[in-house]
């Protein structure tokens, strides 16, 4: 199975995807401080958990090539959340956001990963399969408009190249042929469904920030 073969089998969720508010943000120049401080906090937490399930998807399968992949990705993934919070403290001057535990978005996430991989190993290369598929649009709409952006540049550290992510995905894909998903997805496959949703969901959350922040007058 291809990306583009998964993307077009669920494309209504990847539309749901990149019609969320936060890239018209980021396409406009208009994202805030506090909007991408505050998805940068929360993938740190998400991040953390994600390194776990790799660990754990590894022990699950039986392919050496495979385990290699899944440690490395893990491995990959341990030093991100440092990237990020650095980021927001250093860069954003946000320090009072680093004190944010996951929200209920991001422990939703979290959790449903964590249950799939316990009922599991294709459930649970089905519930990683969103972050990786999607995350190619993600670099491409913020390395697009970054020279436009002081804020989108001080994020850079955290973002990978276009093609760092795609070879990521074709790797993921490639394990996932070792957990029964050499065949084309079945409809409604539940746990990619639901970290589908939970990947805009993460955005919306972002983007939902300005305006707590401005109930709360900050």
């Amino acid at each position: 199975m291809e990306s583009e073969e998964a993307l077009r089998h669920y494309a209504n969720l990847f539309r749901a995807f990149q019609k969320e508010q936060f890239f018209f943000a980021v396409g406009n120049n208009a994202i805030a401080p506090n909007e991408i401080g505050a998805y940068l906090v929360q993938d740190a937490h998400y991040l953390e958990a994600l390194r776990d399930r790799l660990r754990d998807l590894a022990q699950l399968v039986e392919d050496p090539g495979a385990q290699s992949v899944l440690r490395q990705h893990s491995r990959d993934a341990e030093g991100l959340p440092a990237v990020a919070r650095t980021i927001v403290e250093r860069d954003l001057r946000l320090p009072e956001l680093l004190h944010e535990g996951p929200d209920s978005t991001t422990r939703g996430y979290i959790d449903h990963q964590r249950q799939s991989v316990c009922s599991g190993g294709r459930e649970g290369i089905l519930s990683i399969l969103p972050c990786y598929l999607f995350y190619p649009f993600f670099v491409r709409a913020i390395r697009s408009k970054v020279l436009d952006s002081e804020i989108l540049q001080k994020c850079l550290p955290f973002i990978s190249t276009e093609q760092q992510a795609r070879r990521w995905v074709q790797q993921i894909l490639g394990v996932g042929k070792h957990f029964g998903l050499a065949n084309p997805l079945e409809e409604g496959e539940t746990p990619f469904v639901r970290s589908a949703r939970y990947e805009a969901a993460m955005l919306d959350m972002a983007m939902k920030r300005k305006t707590l922040d401005c109930l709360r007058g900050n």
